[in-house]
């Protein structure tokens, strides 16, 4: 019974080419039913034509000069037909076999001999088997079928129907036909190659199959597919078009034999498929239910319009392959073009394979997946690194394309199989996908890691750095089944490597791998860099593994880039870019490089802070040179950024990395107290940190350059310096509030190395603050700028609830000789503690370097500083100990004791010019607070000789204590005269000491006194000029020894002053 074919067509079959063909004699006869046909050797053409009135009647009709059984006739009429057995025999032979609805035939055997045989049937009904078959190699057959059907109803192990033409250049045509059974065609052979010593002629064994509209059902044999299709010879072409099968399908088009050859064409098949349909009722899970090889070199496949119930392999060209030894004949990159569209696999039955599995393993491969939908895992294997070891064109790269795919699976899913594997791993790959749709994890392996040349020296070929291309964009990834991998997992390991992902959502892990360090040890061009951009993604899981970040971005090679802009992500992150600096390799004397690293962070959001352990945001480039830049983000957990190392001291004379944030705002709901909740450190000398706008909830941590120590001289094996370690941090618009962790500052800074610079301003912050900028130690190693450190402070608030009493709300140390420090504007409820420059050194013993005098200046304008807390110790205290440091306070009010110490005797004991003197201004000064007279308000301490003071407008409720330094182991008379002026002023109580034995000049202006006051000079030849002052105390004037001149002029005293040892 014939079956219904669908999109059924009527299609006019062209004629038979009968001209020019010699005259020839057939033999026919019936045999028990059977229509028996037997061709001579010459060319010989008939039309077998059933009657239309008769059942099973046909006319066998010769065309030009054939005879039937040596008579020439123009028909021959035979009745009582079930069959039809045809020997063709030798020369060019053409047969029609034509039926009716009202003929049905048990069987069809044809047998083709020698020459070029056509063979056409048309519209018949068979109820057992076809069977065509051309075994001749040398000449191509014509095999057409149109609107045939078998329609077999019992059990036969043998197909239903079986067309073999071996010859080359031959050609098979199903059309508009039904079979049930299974079906067999074999077209073309194996290429081969030419054999000189026998005179064989090579031949490529093309052959070409177009089937279109075929309907195969009931599959009786389980061990074969319903359609078994071979072409194997070089440049053959297969078409399958708007047909149906029950049961799989297996195409094998072209053959990799020929590539070893040399033959036109490298074995490449051509296979079409379009508008099929394939179910089982009864699926063997050993076999693949579409399976579609075309393995030679330049091979393609086509599929539009499928509907597959079972898995489906497709394989075109092959593994790239070196010379042959014998004939020198390349076999090639072994590339292949797959073009997919528009499918859709169902019940995927085989566990042990993914739904589809494609493989384009050649160099130079291209495959498109597209707008289809699978229930079951999907792999792609694209390109192969064997070319690059192999000098081939290409390099084995591989380009996949995938577009609007969906997979799911309503089975059991096997943990092992990703739901989506794309493997291009041929140097210079490339893979895009864009819209995907994926229920399960995924992993993307494109290009390979750099590899030397080859170690056996056979090729002798650099596989390069086996760069890899992905670009990922409208992937939604859910349902991760395998919680021991990411959803996404992409691995780009060649240098020069670039990925990027764009709006798309993930429920679960992200992990993309790109680039490598291993490339910088072989001096490849990219050092193994690798780029990496990520926008408008979305990730979130229900089920997270503590112990890994639900986004990883690990790009390790020098010159790596990294970009995020856009990221809403629920758990902790890990970003790692570059590598640490390395030297050159002790064997080759290629340099691994600085292992520099980008990467520019914008609009992130990160929430749901899940692995304790480590930070919401890790992020590293150990490398020397980096810049990393984080703005417009948010974060529900602490941040770590490592910046830089210091191993690339020695490799480098500086450079160091720049770290750039803007516009962050960190907000924890829960607190782990032992780590700092944002966390920069940019070791390397050189670095620079900027921050402008910052909320944060918790405790801050920055670090920048490092200090000069003993490796900083020069390198024994290199000569070169490290240099001072600089740093530099300019910090902008900070709210920090909500100090967690009570035992360090709410903001520590530090910046230890020479020449580094720090400022901060238009700031806020509930709690300590502390400012560690430059370092003493640089001095002792003779390097230019000796450790100074620059601080600037402007427009800063500093509250706190719960202060610890033993330490400064506000610390600034800058110990290094020529530091400075500048405070303009700033409102702090508590103590501050401003260190400036260090002692005088002396000459190192062993290399004789001075360690310098050590001076620093501070100038510190609009303080106010309110909640003296800590009665232990003033409320601000200033210490510039250096020789020649210059200290000024102004326009300042302070709730507590100020207390300044300035210079240095230390100075005088070792040969130093200077001396250690200091400088101090004081001007506009005001006290909210009233204290015991007998402790300092005001405390200034000038330690070396020559120093000088300057108080002018200030207004001290208290003491007011002054003390100015001398010598005591150099000539006086060459140390110039301590100078202290006091103008403007009011004050509770004063008392100005010399200790010494210089010369001081002190004048007292203007100024008015409430309680005692006491002004001692000692050694040397002394001055005191007071003018215009009111003296409401007991008043002492002591010029000490030597010749010392008093002058008073419109002074007012309550009490006689007592005056003495005054010569003038």
């Amino acid at each position: 019974m014939a079956r219904a074919l669908p999109n059924r067509r009527r299609r006019q079959l062209e004629q038979l080419e009968l001209r020019q063909m010699l005259a020839g004699d057939v033999t026919v006869d019936v045999q028990d039913g059977s229509l028996m046909i037997w061709g001579d050797d010459d060319d010989n053409a008939l039309s077998i034509v059933a009657d239309p009135r008769r059942a099973n009647t046909f006319r066998i009709v010769p065309q030009t000069d054939t005879t039937i059984n040596g008579q020439a006739t123009t028909q021959l009429v035979v009745s009582g037909v079930s069959s039809i057995r045809a020997t063709l025999g030798g020369g060019n032979d053409a047969v029609l076999v034509q039926g009716n609805p009202r003929t049905s035939l048990n069987a069809i055997d044809f047998r083709c001999d020698d020459g070029v045989d056509r063979v056409y049937l048309r519209q018949l009904r068979v109820e057992d088997s076809i069977r065509v078959v051309a075994l001749e190699a040398e000449h191509a057959d014509f095999i057409t079928f149109e609107n045939v059907v078998v329609d077999r109803k019992a059990y036969k192990i043998e197909p239903a129907m079986v067309v073999r033409a071996l010859g080359s250049g031959s050609e098979v045509n199903v059309i508009q036909s039904s079979f049930s059974a299974d079906v067999l065609i074999e077209v073309g052979h194996e290429a081969y190659a030419p054999e000189p010593a026998t005179g064989v002629v090579g031949s490529s064994g093309t052959g070409k199959v177009k089937i279109q509209d075929l309907s195969l059902y009931r599959r009786f044999e389980k061990a074969n597919p319903i359609l078994r299709l071979q072409a194997p010879g070089s440049d053959s072409e297969v078409s399958v078009s708007h047909s149906s099968f029950e049961g799989p399908v297996r195409l094998e088009v072209g053959s990799r034999q020929a590539s070893s050859l040399g033959l036109l064409g490298q074995g490449a098949g051509r296979v079409v498929v379009e508008d099929v349909l394939i179910t089982s009722k009864v699926i063997d899970k050993s076999s693949p239910m579409l399976a579609l090889i075309a393995p030679g070199g330049g091979s393609q496949v086509r599929v539009r319009g499928a509907d597959v119930e079972g898995n489906v392999l497709i394989e075109v060209g092959h593994d790239a392959s070196p010379p042959d030894p014998s004939s020198g004949v390349a076999s090639g990159g072994g590339s292949g073009k797959v073009h997919v569209r528009d499918l859709h696999f169902t019940k995927w039955v085989d566990k042990t394979s993914p739904s589809l599995m494609l493989r384009a393993l050649g160099g130079g491969s291209e495959v498109t997946l597209a707008s289809s939908s699978f229930e079951g895992p999907v792999r792609l294997e694209v390109g192969s690194r064997q070319a690059s070891f192999l000098g081939l064109v290409g390099g084995g790269a591989g380009k996949v394309s995938v577009s609007d795919i969906s997979i799911s699976s309503k089975l059991h899913i096997d943990k092992i199989w990703p739901i989506l594997a794309v493997v291009a791993p041929g140097g210079g790959s490339q893979v895009h996908v864009q819209g995907a749709d994926v229920e399960g994890n995924v992993l993307i392996e494109v290009g390979h890691d750099a590899s030397p040349s080859d170690p056996t020296g056979v090729v002798g070929v650099a596989t390069g750095p086996g760069a890899g291309k992905a670009n990922l964009q409208d992937l939604h990834f859910h349902k991760r089944i395998d919680k021991s991998t990411p959803i996404l997992l992409l691995r780009a390991p060649g240098g020069g490597s670039e990925v990027s992902v764009s709006s798309s959502t993930f429920e679960g892990p992200v992990r993309l791998e790109v680039g490598s360090n291993e490339a910088s040890s072989l001096g490849l061009v990219g050092q193994g860099a690798g780029k990496v951009s990520v926008s408008d993604i979305s990730i979130t899981s229900a089920d997270l593994d503590k112990s890994s970040p639900i986004l990883a971005l690990v790009a390790p090679g020098g010159g790596s880039e990294i970009r995020v802009r856009g990221a809403d992500v629920e758990g902790n992150v890990l970003i790692e870019v570059g590598h640490e600096a390395s030297p050159p390799d002790a064997a080759t004397g290629v340099g691994g490089g600085m292992g520099a690293g980008k990467a520019h962070l914008q609009d992130l959001h990160f929430r749901k802070w899940i692995d304790k352990s480590s930070p919401i945001l890790m992020l590293r480039a150990p490398g020397e040179g980096n810049e990393v830049s984080l703005s417009s983000s948010s974060f529900e957990g602490p941040v770590r950024m490592e910046v830089g190392s210091h191993r690339s001291r020695g490799l480098t004379a500086g450079g160091g990395s720049r770290v750039s944030i803007t516009d962050l705002a960190i907000a924890l709901k829960e607190f782990d107290k032992s780590s700092p909740v944002l966390a920069l450190v940019a070791p390397s000398g050189g670095s620079e940190v900027r921050v402008r706008g910052a909320d944060v909830e918790g405790n801050v941590l920055i670090e920048v350059g490092h200090e000069a120590d003993s490796s900083s001289p020069p390198d024994p094996a290199s000569g070169v310096r490290s240099g001072m370690g600089t740093g530099k941090a300019n910090l902008q618009d900070l709210h920090f509030h909500k100090r967690i962790d009570k035992s360090t500052p709410i903001l520590l800074l530090r910046a230890p190395g020479g020449d580094s610079e720090v400022s901060l301003s238009n700031s806020s912050f509930e709690g300590p603050v502390r400012l560690e900028v430059g370092s003493s130690e640089a001095s002792t190693l003779g390097f230019s700028g000796l450790g100074t450190g620059k601080v600037s402070v402007r427009d800063l608030s500093i509250t706190a609830d719960a202060i610890d009493k033993s330490s400064p709300i506000l610390a600034i140390q800058a110990p290094g000789s020529g530091s400075r420090v500048r405070v303009r504007g700033a409102t702090v409820e508590g103590s501050v503690s401003i260190e400036v420059g260090h002692e005088p050194l002396p000459p190192d013993s062993a290399t004789g370097v001075s360690g310098g005098m050590g001076a620093g200046k501070a100038q510190i304008q609009d303080l106010h500083l309110t909640k003296w807390i800590d009665k232990s110790s003033p409320i601000l205290m200033l210490r510039a100990p250096g020789g020649g440091s210059d200290v000024s306070v102004s326009s300042s009010t302070f709730d507590g004791p100020v207390r300044l110490e300035v210079g240095s005797n230390r100075a005088s004991s070792i040969g130093l010019v200077g001396h250690g003197a200091g400088k101090v201004a004081i001007q506009d000064l005001s006290f909210t607070r009233r204290i015991d007279k007998s402790t300092p308000l005001l405390s200034a301490s000038l330690n070396g000789g020559g120093s000088q003071i300057d108080v002018q407008n200030v207004d001290v409720p208290g003491l007011a204590r002054i003390q100015l330094g001398g010598s005591n182991s150099v000539d006086a008379n060459l140390v110039r005269s301590n100078v202290a002026r006091i103008l403007d002023s009011n004050f509770g109580a004063f008392d100005l000491q010399s200790l010494g034995e210089i010369s001081d000049r002190v004048l007292v202006e203007r100024c008015l006194f409430n309680g005692e006051v006491s002004v001692g000079l000692s050694g040397g030849d002394d001055y005191l000029q007071v003018v215009d002052s009111i003296f409401s105390g007991s008043v002492l004037f002591d010029g000490g020894d030597g010749m010392d001149t008093l002058v008073e002029q419109g002074n007012r005293f309550r009490r006689p002053p007592a005056r003495l040892n005054w010569e003038q």
